[in-house]
Parts: structure tokens; sequence; C-alpha cells
């Protein structure tokens, strides 16, 4: 009789929301999203209106501009156009809305920032114990892949020392590569946890010997 095997389901990603932790990130970002939205329509239509000026410009017969016209010496309609004169005020107005709507997006981007590192502060410090407790089941998942790879250099050490030709037999597998050195003080892990140390966030004295710099 066989008996199913129970498969263990896998926790759910981690999240974390900036807009929940203040509602002034969740506004202000939609502000944000509206100013931008606003300077890309000003820049639309203000090509459309550019294209269409040109167009209007254009001399019937000829299809070219009143400026080319010019230059190459034809005869130009100097009588205003008052669909031009409507379109050259438009494309002023447009000119001072974008400024303004710069202007306002970098208020509202720089009130963004602060609300965000505002949120930011209220999510590590609500994350903070769960971060330090993962922290130290790494730095001690390290040092028990240290003395792992120390033991087992002990032995290919040994092998050494008596001139035995063991590479070819048994397959290297020590880590130092990965880990570094195993009797070197300096090694990758030992650098790791003296950081994590002098940052706070393992006690140094959980450092093995070997290990402290």
């Amino acid at each position: 009789m066989f008996t199913k095997k129970q498969t263990t389901k896998a926790a759910p990603p981690m999240r974390f929301n900036l807009r929940d932790a203040t509602p002034d990130y969740d506004k202000l970002a939609e502000l944000c999203a509206t100013l931008r939205a606003a300077l890309s329509k000003l820049d639309s239509e203000e090509s459309e209106l550019l294209t269409r000026l040109s167009y209007k410009a254009a001399k019937p017969h000829t299809g070219v501009s009143a400026k080319v016209a010019e230059l190459l010496g034809d005869d130009v309609d100097e009588t205003p156009d008052p669909l031009s004169e409507g379109i050259r005020t438009r494309l002023t107005e447009i000119n001072a809305l974008r400024r303004d709507t710069r202007a306002a997006l970098d208020i509202a981007t720089e009130r963004l920032q602060r609300a965000r590192h505002a949120a930011s502060k209220v999510i590590c410090e609500g994350a903070k114990d769960d971060y330090l407790a993962r922290v130290r089941k790494l730095a001690d998942a390290l040092i028990a892949a240290h003395e792992a790879n120390a033991s087992l250099c002990e032995i290919t050490t040994a092998l050494d020392s008596a001139d035995v030709a063991w590479t070819g037999l048994l397959p290297p597998a020590p880590a130092n590569r990965m880990l570094g050195a195993a009797y070197d003080r300096q090694n990758r892990v030992a650098v790791w946890l003296k950081d994590a140390a002098a940052d706070g966030l393992i006690d140094k004295k959980s450092i093995p010997q070997g290990l402290t710099q």
C-alpha cells in the first residue's frame, strides 16, 4: 500500500506596500501620475498644433511653406490668417501651462520622496525583528558551512601531508572558492560576519574564534 506524500505549501511571497504605511504617499503618487499625464497631453497637443501650423503655412499650389517660398524667391502671401494666429496663441498658452505643470510636478515629486522615506521608516520598523532574526539565521548557517568546510579540509590537508594522490580518486569538494579558505581569518565568511557585527545585526561574541578578525 502506497502512502501519498504530503506536499508542504509554499509560503506566500512577502510583500510590502508604501501606500499602506501612510495615506500621504498614495495621494502624492496619484498627483505625480496626473501631472505627468498632463505634461504628456500638452506635448502631444503642441506637436499636433505645430504640424497643423506647418501645413497651414504651405502654399496650396506648391505644397511648400511660406518660409521655403520666400527662400526660393516665390511670392509669399502676407495676409494674416486667423486660424494660424489662434494656433500660435494656443502654443503660447501651452508653454505657460507646461512651465507651471513642471514646477508643480517638481514640488509634488519632492513631497512624494519625503512621504516615501516616512512610509519606509514605518515599514522597516515593523519588519525589523523578522529581518534581524533572518540575518542571525543566515549567520548561523554561514558559520555551520564554514565549520563543515574546515572539517572537510582537515581530511584533504592530511592527505596532502601524506603525499597521497587523492585528487584523481576523490573529486575535490572543499567550498573554499565560495566560502574562502577554511583557515583564513580574512575569508568571505569572516568578512561578512565582521560587517554584520559592526552594523549591530549580530552579536560579535557569536563569531567563532577561528573567524574573528
